[in-house]
């Protein structure tokens, strides 16, 4: 009968050995698989963690990029406030506005950035410049007003005021249009951009009054050449 000769078949060794090593075997394969598997999935895990990171960076770096935008835009319509205003339009914005066209924005839009920007105090340097020189025209301006006004001698104190104004505005346009341009990564645009020397000294009131003194002497020798023309 059949089961009689399965039967003798079974009882050999050679029998059995095949089924073990059968069974070895498909043990191993078996192993084997589920170690690929595990790799695999450690591998697509690690992959699906990192574009997870690297998603959080890309949005980290496009607020950051908007935030710096913004406050880039704002120093380049500050540096601009005074470019289309003809001269009576310009000197009565220094005679009666007690700040610097711009300068609130300014001030504002640094307090802004801060909240996802890691800036130096180089935007709010120029903000005191700025605001620093204004005075110090309005101050000026008013030693030579009088009952008349030509244009000769309203062309010249334009002049001074320019003369004053014109490397803090250029300041304020360089570091606005490279904060325009940042991406979000890496570190902000900062004094690196412009240089250094645009700081007041406000804590020193002798050296103030010097800086003061200095900055009125360069308008008045801007606005005396001008109007001996």
């Amino acid at each position: 009968m059949w089961w009689s000769s399965l039967f003798a078949d079974i009882v050999k060794p050679s029998w059995a050995a095949g089924v073990v090593q059968s069974f070895i075997g498909a043990a191993l394969a078996f192993l084997g698989a589920l170690a690929l598997i595990r790799i695999q999935l450690r591998s697509d895990r690690r992959i699906a963690d990192n574009q997870i990171v690297a998603l959080a960076d890309d949005r980290t770096a496009e607020r950051r990029s908007k935030a710096a935008d913004y406050l880039g835009r704002t120093l380049i319509d500050a540096s601009r406030a005074m470019d289309d205003l003809t001269t009576p339009e310009y000197l009565r914005a220094v005679r009666e506005r007690t700040d610097a066209p711009g300068s609130v924005a300014i001030y504002d839009a640094d307090g802004d950035a801060r909240l996802l920007l890691d800036l130096d105090g180089t935007v709010l340097d120029l903000w005191r410049l700025l605001q620093n020189l204004w005075d110090v025209l309005r101050v000026n301006i008013g030693a030579h007003d009088g009952p008349r006004r030509d244009m000769r001698s309203e062309s010249a104190l334009e002049a001074g005021c320019e003369k004053l104004l014109q490397p803090v505005q250029a300041a304020l346009k360089t570091l606005g249009g490279a904060l325009v341009r940042w991406d979000g990564t890496g570190a902000v645009p900062s004094r690196e951009r412009i240089g250094d020397g645009w700081q007041v000294p406000l804590k020193n009131a002798t050296e103030f009054k010097k800086w003061q003194a200095e900055k009125a002497a360069e308008f008045e020798s801007e606005r005396a050449r001008v109007y001996s023309r």
